[in-house]
């Protein structure tokens, strides 16, 4: 099974402090794009308007990972699906980058994390 890593870039008229499921359910949050990548693939990148790419299109086929995996996980599913008519993502088939930091004691900032690996190697 392979690994999706994905990113959103978002625009809403409410504060992301208010929590992600508030944000993300807002009537004004929307996507600017989605930036995503296969295992070691390229990155591409999803704009509104487009077709859902073939790894959001077959969901179940996939692990998605996100850093911040909650904020992902309700853009998905307040904006993506309700709006562009992507497939829901099942629950068992998302990650997140921060927990898995976190269980390999590294810290869970996605800057910090990559400073740290290097150390180590």
């Amino acid at each position: 099974m392979s690994t999706v890593f994905w990113d959103f870039e978002t625009l809403s008229s409410i504060d992301i402090e208010r929590g992600a499921l508030i944000y993300a359910a807002h009537e004004s949050t929307g996507v600017h794009f989605m930036c995503y990548a296969v295992d070691d693939g390229e990155v591409h990148v999803w704009r509104p308007g487009d077709p859902p790419p073939p790894p959001f299109a077959d969901p179940a086929q996939h692990n998605f990972t996100a850093n911040g995996w909650e904020f992902e996980r309700e853009i998905h599913a307040h904006v993506l699906v309700k709006r562009y008519g992507f497939p829901p993502i099942p629950i068992t088939n998302q990650h997140c980058a921060q927990r898995l930091a976190l269980a390999s004691a590294f810290p869970a900032r996605a800057r910090t994390v990559l400073r740290s690996a290097r150390l180590a190697l």
